[in-house]
């Protein structure tokens, strides 16, 4: 097994037996996704059998509800929806606390049960009021219904595996999801004042070990060598998924512009909200995108020289951003003035409206990402 593979699964498996000890079963559960999105992650982009980590993982944990649990993420990740939603609903049935019936109702999201989902919700709704993992599945629903079926993890895939990017540099690292997407070739560089560490991190490249940055985006940029980190002038492709504020964003950009080459392309993270109440600045809800989504009509109005597209991509967006222009200074020298306006700006109410302001394409067989890229790869 693939020894970068093996640090993460250590990782995770190592906090599962600490909850185990402690007999935490909200934390308990949360591992066991996590654990079973990561035999997932492996197989399906990386080609990797991970069937002997599913084992040892099914052995680690002893309740039959837990073992279910596991089960369903398993099946759901071999394409088997119909055997995830019958495991995960036995797993609420011999544990009918709300964490696992939340599970259960994921599971039926994910299978395409809409209708049957949202009558569950109702019935979840009356029992335990005001509970936040409810009310983000009410939001899970509407995605399920509005957003593309291509999830954002599988254009980023497609970004490495057919345009491989020579420098690519994340803002933003978290788990180390997306970044454990970056094949051997890749420059790559992580950001994260938290998390941007080999040994904090679940998902790590089999191929690439990066650089990491345990600081802010505005610390690094302002402290630290780009090029020489980047090995190059220029970075090919850069993902902003930080702090989801507007505000924070805008400065990303604008200091990732100023390493932006002829063809270089920005992705951003979070910026099509399903919903008005988990688009506010100051965190109201558990799935929550902040008002990332402002930075587009901002960047549509300051700067129409840009190439901007939205994918309606779940959760909650993607937007490719080109032909950037590092010479440009409009937004560094009128930030605060661009930041005062844009954050007076309301959400439409209206999913087409929205999606109008958002510059979101929504036409999923007109898209072709290979329009974003150079032919004859980066130069």
């Amino acid at each position: 097994m693939n020894a970068n593979i093996l640090t993460g699964f250590n990782y995770v498996s190592g906090a599962l037996r600490y909850a185990l000890q402690l007999d935490n079963h909200e934390i308990i559960l949360d591992l066991l996704k996590l654990l079973g999105d990561m035999l997932n992650f492996y197989r399906k982009y990386w080609r990797v059998p991970v069937d002997k980590l599913y084992e040892d993982a099914l052995r680690t944990v002893k309740r039959p509800e837990e073992r279910l649990a596991l089960a369903a993420i398993e099946a759901f990740g071999r394409d088997m929806l119909e055997a995830a939603i019958c495991f995960s609903e036995s797993a609420s049935a011999i544990n009918p606390e709300v964490k696992y019936r939340v599970e259960y109702l994921s599971f039926l999201i994910r299978g395409g049960r809409i209708e049957q989902a949202r009558q569950f919700l109702e019935t979840l709704g009356a029992q335990f009021p005001g509970n936040q993992s409810i009310s983000d599945e009410q939001f899970a629903c509407s995605v399920a219904e509005k957003f593309w079926a291509y999830d954002y993890y599988d254009l980023l895939a497609e970004i490495h595996s057919r345009h491989t990017p020579n420098v690519y540099l994340e803002i933003g690292v978290a788990t180390g999801k997306s970044m454990a997407l970056v094949k051997q070739s890749t420059t790559a560089v992580g950001i994260d004042p938290s998390t941007a560490a080999r040994e904090m991190l679940a998902y790590l490249s089999p191929e690439n070990n990066p650089q990491f940055y345990r600081m802010t985006s505005d610390d690094f940029f302002a402290n630290q060598d780009v090029e020489k980190a980047m090995g190059k002038r220029h970075f090919d492709v850069a993902f902003i998924d930080g702090l989801h504020h507007f505000d924070q964003v805008l400065r990303d950009f604008i200091n990732l512009e100023k390493f932006a080459g002829p063809s270089s392309l920005i992705l951003i993270h979070d910026c099509l909200p399903i919903d008005r109440r988990v688009a506010t600045k100051e965190r109201a809800t558990l799935f929550w995108t902040g008002d990332v989504w402002r930075i587009i009509p901002c960047l549509q109005t300051v700067r129409p020289d840009l190439e901007i597209v939205t994918l309606p991509l779940p959760p909650s967006g993607l937007a490719l951003v080109r032909r950037m222009n590092p010479a440009s200074a409009v937004l560094s020298r009128h930030y605060s003035d661009i930041v005062e306006e844009f954050e007076k700006m309301g959400l439409p109410e209206s999913w087409e409206d929205r999606c109008e302001l958002l510059a979101v394409n929504s036409d999923q067989s007109a898209f072709r990402v290979d329009h974003f890229f150079p032919k004859g790869g980066w130069p």
